[in-house]
């Protein structure tokens, strides 16, 4: 869309997710917007709840919603601006009218006929939940499909297809053949306006209140940080791995300038390496390494959990008990499982939680990340080791407040798969793993 300018009144006709976001997007804009739509409610296919909430939100936030209607005429006023005429009788005016009520798949002239690719009756190419045709070489994925017409739903068709394919990991779509309600949330929208200056902005900013924000979806970039760094602490991505940026644009399905983001992101975290002329790589491992780093996260967690022990109250002592349950409820035996590792780093987060210090504790978290890579490391190296154990006696010891010994029993804890690895001779340098 492009606009020489702002306008000051807009009527957008359909009922659909693009309609209601470039409702929402124009509304926050400051333009007098109303949303017409020939149905009941808005939002077809959705939660009933979820679609009667959106709308009268909407409302709320000066939207007007006009429902089972729909453009009888437009025509132009001697002032300039359009008049719309509606079925139910209904006449507004407005300086710009948008029809946002969807398209026909447009497969003409790919000669798909001539392969024996069958097609819906209005054109749609049919597929399975895994996008396949009936002509088992041909996949279909987006619009021509004409299941969830939106630009992040083929995206993720792509990428399921992509994992299928080429990685031989079959994923369908969408489970049930629609997405997570949160995932198409967090859909962000740009628009350019060419009024003096571009001005983009995003749906997911505009109008929010601080409740509706606790609630947002997180961008591509956080959720792709995120599967990456549980991709390098798992070990999927090896240590001293070259990271291919269209490969793994492909494994993840997203663009880019996200992957570049999310690895700078990592680079910062001490879990990536970026090398000018060489690109990205999972920073190696080593003892030299390992032993620096264990003795500096000692010193920062005793630290922090000091602070803690002096600082915290109620809340953080419930905050260590709930963390503890939810530790032993992941089962003891599955430490190389994502759900007891991320109880594991709840724990561990809930006992420095009163630290009084966002820098210590982002210190920390990235600390935490490198070591958790080591520590999985030594659970390939059985011993009678009871992890368990270990972090009940340090809980004990901080709700007691007995700093002391609480700081001495982490610092024990942390230390332990280095000696571990110790033992089975874990090499000092890359250099000589090699030799």
């Amino acid at each position: 869309m492009h606009l020489t300018r702002l306008p000051a009144s807009i009527i957008i006709a359909g009922g659909g997710y693009i309609a209601v976001e470039f409702a929402s997007i124009f509304n926050g804009l400051g333009v007098d917007t109303t949303l017409v739509h020939r149905g009941p409610n808005i939002l077809r296919g959705f939660d009933d709840d979820v679609r009667a909430h959106v709308a009268e939100e909407m409302g709320k936030r000066g939207v007007k919603v006009l429902l089972g209607a729909q453009h009888q005429s437009i025509s132009r006023a001697e002032d300039g601006h359009l008049v719309s005429r509606f079925t139910d009788g209904h006449q507004r005016d407005s300086e710009v009218v948008m029809f946002a009520i969807g398209r026909e798949p447009y497969v003409q002239g790919l000669g798909l006929q001539n392969v024996g690719v069958e097609l819906a009756p209005n054109g749609a190419i049919k597929v399975d939940e895994y996008s396949r045709t009936n002509v088992p070489s041909i996949w279909a994925v987006g619009d021509v499909t004409d299941r969830i017409n939106l630009t992040p739903v083929a995206i993720r068709e792509g990428a399921a297809f992509a994992e299928t394919e080429f990685y031989a990991r079959p994923t369908a779509d969408y489970p049930g053949g629609r997405p997570p309600l949160k995932s198409r949330a967090g859909t962000e929208i740009y628009i350019k306006i060419d009024f003096s200056r571009r001005l983009y902005m995003r749906l997911q900013d505009i109008g929010e209140d601080a409740d509706v924000k606790k609630l947002r979806a997180p961008t591509v970039t956080s959720a792709l940080v995120k599967r990456l760094r549980v991709d390098i602490i798992e070990g999927s991505l090896a240590p001293g791995q070259r990271l291919k940026l269209n490969e793994l644009g492909g494994r993840y399905g997203v663009g880019l300038v996200a992957l570049r983001e999310a690895l700078c992101r990592l680079v910062a975290n001490g879990l990536v390496l970026a090398t000018d002329q060489k690109g990205f790589s999972v920073l190696g491992v080593s003892r030299e390494d390992f032993l620096d780093l264990i003795e500096t996260r000692v010193s920062i967690d005793s630290l922090a959990l000091r602070a803690s022990i002096e600082k915290g109250g109620v809340d953080w002592e419930a905050g260590i008990q709930g963390a503890r349950h939810g530790l032993a409820k992941a089962g003891r035996g599955n430490e190389l499982a994502e759900r007891w590792e991320t109880a594991h780093l709840s724990f561990h987060e809930a006992l420095v939680a009163a630290a009084g210090s966002r820098r210590l504790l982002e210190i920390r978290r990235a600390l935490a990340d490198e070591t958790a890579r080591y520590r999985r490391l030594s659970l390939a190296f059985p011993g009678p080791r009871d992890i368990q154990g270990e972090h009940d006696a340090i809980a004990e010891a901080a709700l007691a407040r007995d700093a002391e010994r609480a700081c001495q029993l982490l610092a024990a804890h942390l230390r332990l798969p280095a000696e571990i690895l110790l033992a089975a001779g874990f090499p000092h340098t890359d250099q000589e793993k090699q030799q």
